[in-house]
Formats: C-alpha cells, sequence, structure tokens
C-alpha cells in the first residue's frame, strides 16, 4: 500500500473547500451586520429575533461576527501553503511580496474608502452623526489611507469598518514574511509567543486575535505538509484540551477573561479547515464555479458596508422606515451585494492588481 496521505498536498483541488469556506464566512459576515439596518437614531427596540428568517440563520445571526477568525485562519493557511517555501528559499522578494498584497487588496480598499467618505458625509448631513462607525475625521481617513486603522493608532471603528480586520491582517503579513525569512520553525513559534505576549500586554486585542488565528492555520497547513497523523492528532489534542480546560475552568486562563472562547473558536476553525480541506476533491466537477465564489469575498467584505448605507440613504431619502423585519430587504440585501461584488471584482479588483503586477514588477 502507498503512504498515508493526509491531504494530496500536489493537487489544486484540496483549496476549493477553502474556497467554498471563505464565501460562506463572507456570507455569514453579510448576515451578521444586517442588524445595521435597526441601528438608525430613531429605531428603538430592535430585537436580534426580529430579523429575517431567524429560525434559520440565528446561529449566523449571533455568531457571525467569528467569521473574522475563520477568515484569518484561512489567511495563514494559504499564506504558508502558497508562499512559506519561497520565502524560506529566497526566491520571494520582500519587494514582490509587497507588491503582491499592495495590488491584491489596495486598489478596492481606497475605491471604498473613497464611496464611504462620501455617503457618509451624506448621512452626517441628514442625521447629525455618521451611520454605525463614527470616527470619521481627517486623523483615522490617514490611518485608512495606510491600512494602519486598527494598529492602535486609533480611537475606534471608522468609514469602511468591516476593513479593521484586514487592516490587522496587513500587519501580520509582514511578520509572518520577516519570521519566516529568518527563522527555524521552531524560532517562528517562539517568535509568536513573544509578540501574542505583546500584543496582550499593550492590549491590542484586534493584533493579538489575528496572529493566534493566522498562525493556528499556518501550523495546520505545516502539520499537513509533513504528511504525518501523528502531528496533526497532537496538534487537534492540544487545541481540544486548552479548550476543555477554557470552558471548565474559568479562572484556569486569566488572560481569556479578555479573550473569551479563544480555544474554542480555535479548535472549530481547526476542525473546518480539515473538513473542507478534505471535500475539495468532492468539488472538482464545479471547481471553476466555486472559484468565482472564492474570489467574491473579499469585495463582498468590502463592498457589504457602503451597500448598506447607500440603501439606508435611500429610504431616508424617501421618508420611509427602513423595513428590516422584512425578508424581502435581506434577500436584496445579499442578492444585490453578491452581484455587486461580483462586478466590483471583474471592472474594478482584477483589473486594478492586473495594472500594478505589470507597472511595479
Amino acid at each position: 500500500m502507498g503512504k498515508f496521505q493526509i491531504i494530496n498536498k500536489n493537487s489544486k483541488e484540496i483549496l476549493l473547500g477553502l474556497e467554498l469556506l471563505r464565501f460562506i464566512s463572507a456570507l455569514a459576515i453579510l448576515i451578521w451586520h444586517y442588524q445595521h439596518f435597526a441601528m438608525l437614531p430613531n429605531t428603538h427596540g430592535f430585537e436580534p429575533q426580529q430579523q429575517p428568517f431567524y429560525n434559520y440563520l440565528s446561529f449566523f445571526y449571533l455568531n457571525g461576527a467569528k467569521a473574522v477568525y475563520l477568515f484569518w485562519a484561512l489567511s495563514g493557511y494559504i499564506f504558508f501553503y502558497n508562499y512559506y517555501k519561497e520565502i524560506k528559499t529566497c526566491k520571494l522578494t520582500i519587494y514582490a511580496f509587497f507588491i503582491d498584497r499592495f495590488s491584491r487588496l489596495y486598489p478596492l480598499h481606497l475605491f471604498t474608502l473613497l464611496v464611504l467618505l462620501f455617503l457618509q458625509f451624506s448621512f452626517f448631513s441628514n442625521q447629525q452623526e455618521y451611520f454605525i462607525y463614527q470616527n470619521n475625521d481627517v486623523y483615522h481617513l490617514i490611518l485608512n489611507l495606510f491600512f494602519m486603522n486598527y494598529w492602535g493608532f486609533e480611537k475606534g471603528y471608522s468609514f469602511n469598518g468591516p476593513v479593521w480586520s484586514v487592516s490587522a491582517e496587513v500587519l501580520i503579513y509582514f511578520i509572518f514574511f520577516f519570521t519566516t525569512l529568518k527563522l527555524s520553525i521552531r524560532n517562528n513559534v517562539l517568535a509568536l509567543f513573544g509578540f501574542l505576549t505583546a500584543m496582550y500586554m499593550l492590549e491590542l486585542k484586534a493584533l493579538f486575535m489575528c496572529a493566534f488565528f493566522f498562525y493556528l492555520g499556518g501550523i495546520l497547513n505545516r502539520v499537513i505538509e509533513t504528511n504525518k497523523r501523528f502531528h496533526l492528532f497532537i496538534l487537534l489534542l492540544i487545541t481540544f484540551i486548552l479548550c476543555a480546560l477554557e470552558l471548565n475552568s474559568e479562572q484556569f486562563f486569566l488572560f481569556l477573561l479578555d479573550y473569551p472562547n479563544l480555544f474554542k473558536d480555535g479548535f472549530f476553525c481547526l476542525l473546518l479547515l480539515i473538513v473542507f480541506l478534505k471535500i475539495g476533491y468532492i468539488l472538482k466537477p464545479i471547481g471553476s464555479f466555486i472559484s468565482e465564489l472564492g474570489n467574491l469575498t473579499y469585495s463582498m467584505y468590502l463592498c457589504h458596508f457602503p451597500i448598506q448605507l447607500f440603501i439606508v440613504l435611500f429610504f431616508l431619502k424617501q421618508k420611509i422606515d427602513i423595513p428590516y423585519k422584512h425578508s424581502w430587504l435581506f434577500l436584496f440585501f445579499i442578492i444585490f451585494t453578491i452581484l455587486i461584488s461580483f462586478f466590483v471584482y471583474k471592472i474594478l479588483e482584477k483589473p486594478a492588481k492586473n495594472f500594478f503586477l505589470r507597472k511595479l514588477n
């Protein structure tokens, strides 16, 4: 018999499962943020149970925010999959890495930031306050322009609020590059522990959480790349034990008072990654479609809040209460966001990435 393989690492099909998981995570964020429609100044008595299809989607309405953790873990796995060996063997320079990330992330970020700049001030002129995210001043605009809007310099969420998680991840990207280039895998783990300790001491929760889940996905990739069942078993066992201790003794990890359910969420992310990696082969007949869904996730993530604000402004102009309890608005918001994201990806995101890659490489 041939050697057992956890995952056939030479097969691109394994990533199809992760593309599907990425799309589901983006949908979870959209469902979680649907509550924004009920957060106008004159809206009172909002209850989560009033949201459409609550009996079917309550898990996402209540836990959708944690899809961000899954995004970070997915990024960690994919970055280690795509870049670890390239960086380790010096085939990928810091300049090439920067251009790859800049061309992928910045054009759409700048576009949605400018759109939000206009929409938020339109809302402010009507309501004398901003929609959801209040720190929309010049200082936070500068932070947003440099993707530093959630590095600890901010006073709170600003402009396109959901970008906070991308901002945190951008910093982790470059920590990943330099630690991979300079350190062994063992010293990488020690450096990660040191970074997490520093972020905890500085009370930079977003960077702590991002690094934790990013490297959790990365460690899973390295375990799978070694193709050893024992290592995978040990990783899951350690995470499960930490999860059990966390759930059964609130005082066991004192620092978890500020980071509740950290290991439970970590264990859940690991299981989802493993399951969706395994079903990648099943998705091969519809691989092109799944890849297209995965391609939409960044546009969905950055465009959904501007779309929400545009819808809110429409109702305000018509002087109509926002019918957030009605299923038609929910379906319109989800479907319209996916459609707009498709066109934004095809017309802006992908061409802009190719343009910058041609010009800057």
